[in-house]
This record gives C-alpha cells, structure tokens and sequence, in this order.
C-alpha cells in the first residue's frame, strides 16, 4: 500500500438521486454496512483494502462519509504482521481504527507469526508501539485475543494489574516464551467486573487476586508448560471467589504459602461447573478439597498427577465428591491417579451417564469387568451399570481374562425392543492391554466378530 491509511481513497461520483440505495437515510445504510462486516474468526488484518469497513469508502462519496462516521464499523479489527504490510501501516491503522471508533467496546484480535526466520523476529519491534496504544485504550476493552511472543506479554497484561477494565467480557491470551519478569504476574481481577472468560495459556506464572469477593467468571482456563503452575492457595481461591463458574482448568505445582493458609469452608458448591480439569505435582495433595466440593452440573472431569502415580495407595476423595453431587458426568479421565480397584469401583457407580472412560493409575481385574458386565435379563430389575459407555480405557497394567472380557462386550450389545433391532453397537472402543493370544482368542469369537462389524474397536 504506497499511501497512508489516513489518505482519502480515490472515490466515484455519487450516483443519480434515482438509485434505489441513494435514497436510504444515513441510519438505514449504515446498518446494512454491519451485515458487510466479516465475522469475527474471518477478519483479514488491518487494513485491507478488499474488505469492509475499508471497502466501502471506496465505492461513492457518501459512502465514505456513513462508513467513516459509523463508530460500530470500526470498533472490531484484527492486528497482524504480514508480508503485504508493513509497521507503518499497520500503526496507522490501528490508529484510525481506534479513532474512528469513537467510544464504542473495542473487539481486537492481535497475533504474531511464530518464526525462527532472523529477517521475521528483527520486525516484531512493531509490536511493543501497537501494543501500548491498545493498552491505553483498555477501557473499552470488550473482547481480547492475543497470540504474541512472552516479552511482548507483560505489555497487554498491564491493565489487569494497574488500570481497570469496566467493560471487558471476554480475554484470550496465548504468550509463548519467558515475560521477563523475576516474580509472578499478579492480576486483579477486581478490576474486570464483566469478566465472563479468561484462558490464559505462558510459560510464566501469574497470579490471581480476586479481592476477597464474589466474582461472575464462567470460564476460567490457565495452562503453563510442565511443571510450572499455581499453588492450592490460588484454587481455593478460584473455587471460593467464582461460584458461578462453568469450566475451570487449572494447574497446580506450589504447596501452600508457609506464612499463608485460607480457612477452608465445610463446603464448597459450584452448582454451573461443567468442566473441570485440574493437574498437579506430586508433593500436592488437593483431595482435602474434593471431600467439601459440591458440584452437582459437573459433565467433564480430567485429573492429572505429575510423575509418580505410586505417591499414595488410594485415592479416595473422588469418591467423596461424586458420591455427594451425584452428577452427570459423561467424561472421567484419571491420568496417574493412584486409587484402588474398589474405590474405582464405588467411583463409576455415582456416574451413571457415563460415555467416556479412561483410568490409568489403578491395577484393574476382573472384578471390574464384571462389575460393568450388565444384566442380560430385560427388566425393570436388571443390574445397567454405564449403560452409555462408549469408550473404555484401562492403563496397561491391568489384567483381564478373556471369558470375562467376552461377557463384558457381549452383555453390551444392542438389544432388540417391541418396534425394530437396532445393531450398532453403543460401546465403540475398548483399549487395554494383552498378549497376542488373548487378544486374538477375544477377536476372534463369533459374536465379538459380530460386534466389531457394528462398530466395535478392540
């Protein structure tokens, strides 16, 4: 682009007052512009020539006119480096985007392309400018998301710490590499009070201050590489001070501050938690606080210990909590979470919506195969434990005899009903551990043949 973003484009005359479009009031054609807008995952960066907002001043005087005195317009736009344009542009830009936008929330999109190209990493000098000059618009901020280099990182995330962000919903931030910074980021969020989603994936820590009060968050998503993390401290906070919480991903690699322990409730209730993913070292032990959590919405559970899985010899505070909230779980997955084949067990019995199941860390037998083994006989009395289950997978240490593992599946299968017989089996994959012979011996079989030809995977 030889001109500036700012320069007046080249423009046609207006057409005659007949056109059907000329007649319409500034309000009407300047609400048909925001139907020209592209959404928001679509947007091309900044500025582009070929696409609305920039597009339609070039069609007609009064179209630059609308276009250019429509703040909505301009209030949402995409940063990026590319080869077509330069820092200049794309300063003045941002600028003019900001300019034009008036008042309005700001919807900003920033990404950087990652590269080890020398000629790339010498230009990223662009962003610090750029990201100032957001940062001192944060509040309008209503939807950032950002996906820039770590030393870049600290520059965004400052008005978390020292401006407040009144109208901010919504924030995204992917920063790869170190922020350069010797302590932990603190972020208040009592600064944000519209603060709906926050994913924040680093390889630095950062720290949450909630400010001692209830907050509306309804996901909270923070990932750091292994072995960097939060401390307990942080997610009793997140549980404590985010009652209306729907996800939650959190990591957990620091004991509790020797000078500092929250007094812990009796009870802790998060009646919207859909989703919850929780990893920690292990020298932690969070199972104090699934003896007090109540969460009764819960879908999707992911827990995850680092390293050693023979930290302990059960693990009994998931039982706890399941058999208290009786939820609708569909997806366990217990990654290196020590428990016994019992404890499982009582587990999967609070979980009856089961689609999804995946252990390693417990020795399972045959005693848990024939606790999923369901009762052949139709009845209002038959023994359906899981009836849903889908996918099965046990860690490689656990055994199985074929005859029990051939019951299992087979007690599974479809089962005809008064109108027609359905064949497709419900269970579609079972992944455990064999010897080529027990493993062809199950295969094998005529009726487990039958079943793998409805969609069984073995």
């Amino acid at each position: 682009m030889d001109r500036t973003v700012e320069d007046k484009p080249t423009i046609r005359p207006v057409e005659k007052p007949s056109t059907t479009i000329q007649t319409l009031s500034p309000e009407i054609l300047a609400e048909i512009f925001m139907h020209c807008l592209p959404t928001y995952h679509d947007q091309r960066p900044i500025p582009n020539r070929s696409q609305a907002p920039w597009l339609l001043g070039s069609v007609c005087t009064r179209w630059w006119f609308v276009s250019t005195s429509s703040p909505d317009l301009w209030s949402t736009f995409m940063i990026a480096k590319s080869k077509r344009n330069h820092y200049p542009s794309i300063f003045d830009a941002t600028k003019l985007c900001i300019s034009r936008s008036g008042s309005r929330p700001l919807f900003i999109r920033i990404t950087h392309p990652r590269s080890r190209n020398k000629r790339v990493l010498h230009r990223e000098d662009f962003l610090p400018t750029i990201l100032d000059l957001i940062a001192s618009h944060s509040w309008r901020w209503k939807v950032i998301e950002i996906d820039i280099p770590g030393k870049f990182g600290s520059v965004i995330l400052s008005p978390f710490r020292t401006g407040h962000l009144p109208q901010l919903v919504n924030f995204t931030g992917y920063i790869t590499g170190s922020l350069n910074t010797k302590e932990p980021l603190l972020l208040s969020i009592s600064s944000v009070p519209h603060l709906q989603t926050f994913h924040h994936v680093s390889s630095d820590r950062i720290r949450i201050d909630f400010g001692g009060q209830k907050h509306h968050i309804k996901i909270l998503n923070i990932r750091f590489p292994k072995g960097v993390g939060m401390s307990l401290d942080d997610l009793l906070s997140c549980l404590t001070y985010c009652p209306f919480l729907e996800e939650l991903t959190l990591p957990i690699y620091e004991i509790w501050p020797s000078h500092h322990r929250q007094e812990i409730p009796s009870t802790i209730e998060l009646s919207r938690l859909r989703e919850f993913s929780l990893t920690w070292s292990q020298n932690i032990d969070p199972g104090f606080l699934f003896d007090i959590l109540f969460l009764p919405a819960l879908q999707v559970l992911e827990l995850s210990m680092d390293m050693d899985n023979d930290a302990y010899a059960d693990w009994p505070h998931l039982k706890v909590m399941l058999t208290r909230s009786r939820p609708p779980l569909q997806s366990l997955r217990l990654f290196c979470i020590t428990m016994k084949e019992q404890t499982l067990i009582d587990c999967i019995s609070h979980t009856p919506s089961l689609v999804s199941l995946y252990v390693n860390g417990t020795e399972c037998t045959d005693t848990t195969l024939n606790f999923l083994t369901m009762d052949e006989n139709i009845n209002i009395h038959s023994r359906r434990i899981c009836p849903h289950l889908e996918t099965i997978d046990f860690d490689s240490r656990s055994h199985f005899s074929t005859s029990a593992m051939i019951a299992m599946i087979l007690s599974r299968r479809p089962r005809p009903t008064n109108t027609n017989i359905c064949n497709e089996m419900k269970l579609k994959n079972i992944i455990y551990s064999s010897s080529v012979a027990d493993s062809l011996t199950v295969s094998s079989h005529p009726e487990i043949t039958e079943c793998m030809a409805n969609g069984l995977y073995l």
